[in-house]
């Protein structure tokens, strides 16, 4: 399942998210799906929420939003099984530093142009 969340403000994101987690693992069992097994994959700042809802999934803040509705009135948790990140930003100002060639124990690649 791909799922859309809000661009805006820490921490309305996460809480798409969850409420997204919490969704499909009560969806899981309509499409033969073993809510158990829901994980997470994301890329780049993706990735960061991805490892953050891992981390975390008992975080208030994520659970803000009311419980989607679940069969037989089921309540479910934000927990997932896996976190797949993709070139995740988990360093902002090491990043912002590379790409500005200011880094020391990294090199750019020649063709790198940081203007």
């Amino acid at each position: 399942v791909a799922i859309d969340f809000r661009t805006c403000a820490y921490p309305a994101s996460l809480a798409d998210i969850h409420y997204a987690v919490r969704w499909a693992k009560g969806e899981a069992p309509s499409w033969n799906g073993v809510p158990e097994c829901i994980g997470l994959l994301g890329t780049s700042s993706g990735a960061h929420q991805a490892m953050l809802l891992g981390l975390r999934p008992g975080d208030p803040r994520y659970a803000v939003l009311p419980p989607p509705p679940g069969p037989q009135g089921a309540v479910v948790d934000g927990t997932v099984s896996y976190v797949i990140m993709l070139s995740p930003v988990m360093d902002p100002l090491g990043r912002y530093q590379y790409a500005k060639g200011r880094r020391t124990d990294v090199k750019p690649p020649a063709d790198f142009n940081a203007e």
